[in-house]
């Protein structure tokens, strides 16, 4: 049996001007040097292939104008994940008008935040955020959404990079909210609003 070699951590490069969510998010991913490493970049000049994944503060966008980012989407493979509180307003399209990976609520949860990394730099595109949900969360609206589909609840676990447990209390909380009790019932209300 041939031993496989050690795995490098992904290099990560956090891109913002706004020094608690660059430390935050510095200090999340220095936890696990084993998979990360981490760098915030003060230029996104030189940021290239050598990155594996950037995680790019939207509201740099109101200070460096949409060229720069398209520039570094182009250098960094489209391996480039939005981060902002809202993707609404101004930031609405910005995910695909600048061919962006993903987009990630800056009050991400660690687990979802190595996830999202992790499907990044393997080359696949986050799942879309669900701007208008009505009662539901963003994640609940997301689990709602994809239970429209048709996906089983290991499909959902697997696709958002979370636990069963977790995505059960996220499917209880969403039932709850939108007054239904059965799987049939939560895809209904998906198609109703636009969902499914």
């Amino acid at each position: 049996m041939t031993a496989q070699p050690p795995q490098r951590p992904l290099r990560v490069v956090v891109a913002s001007h706004r020094e608690i969510l660059a430390r935050g998010l510095v200090a999340i991913l220095a936890d696990h040097p084993e998979a990360v490493a981490v760098s915030v970049g003060a230029s996104l000049r030189g940021v290239g292939p050598a990155v594996d994944v950037v995680l790019y503060d939207l509201a740099l966008l109101d200070d460096s104008g949409p060229t720069p980012l398209r520039e570094l989407v182009r250098a960094s493979a489209g391996r480039v994940i939005g981060l902002a509180e809202s993707i609404d307003g101004p930031h609405r399209h910005v995910v695909d008008e600048h061919g962006l990976a993903g987009f990630l609520p800056t009050d991400v949860h660690a687990q979802e935040l190595f996830g999202a990394i992790a499907a990044v730099a393997a080359g696949r595109l986050l799942p879309r955020a669900v701007e208008d949900a009505g009662p539901l969360t963003r994640r609940e609206a997301e689990i709602v959404g994809l239970i429209a589909q048709g996906l089983s609840n290991d499909e959902i676990a697997a696709k958002l990079v979370i636990s069963h447990n977790t995505l059960k209390s996220h499917i209880r909380q969403a039932y709850r909210r939108i007054g239904v009790s059965t799987r049939a019932q939560a895809v209904a209300w998906a198609n109703q609003h636009g969902l499914g």
